[in-house]
């Protein structure tokens, strides 16, 4: 009985000391943010001809360019939005017990520094609870995974695909299908 206490109490320390380094962590990147945007986009699969969004430079992301048809929501946060925000992924608890196997990203959110530059983004996909971030913020990919009601707060609208998007997808595929058949039978 004193071993399992003794590994409760362990666990429960180590638990204490993780959540302090990821608030220390937390407090830090806000610490260099002066500005915030979040971008909700069509389902990238279902984008035509080019597919990237970021501007490289050296390896590292210098700008975010979304063609204007597949861009659904952007907002930039206030200062009061971005005390919001950090403040909810410092008490989040960002275990994910599943994830599905599927990746259609919507939703990026993009961090600046004071020159305007950007230190990192994480990409989300609330459907699937699957991520992608640049290294500096890994450690906020869970949690950012459960902002989607503060992202709604915020003025985020966009999360699933309308019925005009899966028709016009669902046109798009036949058309392919159709050119391939095309393709092939000559």
């Amino acid at each position: 009985m004193k071993k399992i206490l003794l590994i409760l109490a362990l666990f429960q320390l180590l638990t204490c000391i993780s959540q302090n380094e990821n608030k220390k962590l937390i407090n830090c990147i806000f610490k260099q943010t002066k500005k915030i945007e979040i971008y909700a986009f069509l389902d990238l699969t279902k984008w035509e001809g080019e597919k990237r969004y970021m501007i490289y430079n050296k390896g590292k992301v210098v700008a975010i360019s979304f063609p204007e048809k597949y861009l659904r929501n952007k907002i930039i946060l206030n200062k009061k939005q971005i005390k919001k925000l950090k403040n909810s992924l410092v008490s989040t608890d960002d275990y994910i017990s599943e994830r599905a196997d599927c990746y259609f990203p919507r939703h990026n959110i993009v961090f600046y520094n004071k020159e305007d530059k950007i230190l990192g983004y994480i990409e989300l996909c609330f459907g699937c609870f699957n991520s992608y971030a640049t290294k500096n913020l890994k450690f906020l990919e869970n949690s950012m995974l459960f902002q989607q009601k503060l992202f709604e707060e915020f003025g985020i609208t966009y999360f699933t695909d309308t019925k005009e998007e899966e028709e016009n997808y669902s046109k798009l595929l036949e058309n392919r299908r159709l050119q391939f058949e095309q393709k092939f039978n000559k």
